[in-house]
């Protein structure tokens, strides 16, 4: 079974979790009981970071997932440059130094 006949067919309903955690669908399981504990402490970190690092990190991965590597690399490396050297150094340099609004 692939993630692909999951999705497409629907049948994540007859899926056991281990099987979708083979596969990739899922990167981890956990126990009912401790779902709800599990994710809180998934998202702390994330949560607290800066809101513009996180829409930085979900356009990055967007842009991953709709590129080749070659493209991605290239994109990536330019973007990185640009905000040691480029116009953006002084915003990086203090977005580096100041702690950011958290995600509330």
């Amino acid at each position: 079974m692939s993630t692909f006949d999951i999705t497409i067919e629907g049948r994540v309903a007859w899926v056991r979790a281990d099987e979708v955690r083979a596969i990739g669908f899922v990167s981890r399981v956990f126990p009912d009981d401790e779902f709800d504990h599990e994710v809180a402490d998934l998202v702390r970190e994330p949560a607290a970071r800066r809101r513009a690092a996180l829409r930085i990190l979900k356009a990055n991965l967007q842009l991953a997932e709709r590129t080749e590597p070659a493209d991605y690399i290239a994109v990536e490396s330019e973007l990185h440059h640009g905000f040691f050297t480029g116009e953006q150094r002084a915003q990086t340099a203090q977005a580096l130094r100041v702690p950011g609004d958290p995600v509330a």
